[in-house]
This record gives C-alpha cells, sequence and structure tokens, in this order.
C-alpha cells in the first residue's frame, strides 16, 4: 500500500529469496506462519530455528520460491502476528553464523 521511500529502495534492490521472522509465539506452528504469509506467495521452505533442547526460540528462515514472496514478506515488518498481540520482526536473511542451519544448506564458510 503506502510505502516509504526507504522501504521501496529496499524493495527495489531486493534480490533473495529468504526472510528471517522473530518475535513469533513460542508456540507457533508451520501452519500458522502459513497462514500469516499467505499473500506473499508460494513458501518452499520454513525453517524453526530451535534452543538446544528443541524448544522453539520464536524466529525461523522462511524461503520463498519466489523473490517477488520474500519482498511481500519484508511489508508485513511489525505486523501483529494472528489473533496474539505479538508484532513480529520480518527482515532479510543474511547468511549470519549464529543463524546457522544444523543440514548445511545455511552452511558458508567466507565468514
Amino acid at each position: 500500500e503506502n510505502m516509504t521511500e526507504e522501504q521501496q529502495k529496499l524493495l527495489d534492490g531486493y534480490t533473495f529469496t529468504k526472510v528471517y521472522m522473530h518475535g513469533l509465539p513460542f508456540n507457533a506452528t508451520e501452519d500458522d506462519v502459513r497462514t500469516f504469509l499467505q499473500h506473499c506467495g508460494d513458501i518452499k521452505n520454513i525453517k524453526f530455528v530451535l534452543q538446544e533442547d528443541g524448544r522453539s526460540t520464536g524466529r525461523m528462515i522462511v524461503e520463498f520460491q519466489k523473490i517477488g514472496g520474500a519482498k511481500s514478506a519484508l511489508l508485513l515488518n511489525n505486523e501483529v502476528f494472528d489473533s496474539t498481540e505479538r508484532y513480529v520482526v520480518v527482515r532479510q536473511w543474511t547468511d549470519n553464523p549464529v543463524h546457522r542451519g544444523k543440514n548445511g544448506q545455511e552452511n558458508r564458510s567466507e565468514e
């Protein structure tokens, strides 16, 4: 809808298909996330960032089929997640070593 100039600049240069979300309820399911992002486009993969004991951290990485999906998701930054009172942060995913997945998909050795 009404984007700021800063938001438009961000989207114009966006070439990624992944976003990083945090602030989600710990009990949020993959279906909940798909519902929240349903107007953004087809989702390829959702990866929950878990604590060592397997519990949710309220963070996840969502990969869309297309760049447009990730762009649309960024516009949901600071929106309220479903019926909860929680505001969800949606940011561009970067291959930050802190958020690497165990299956090797996110592993990069450049850092």
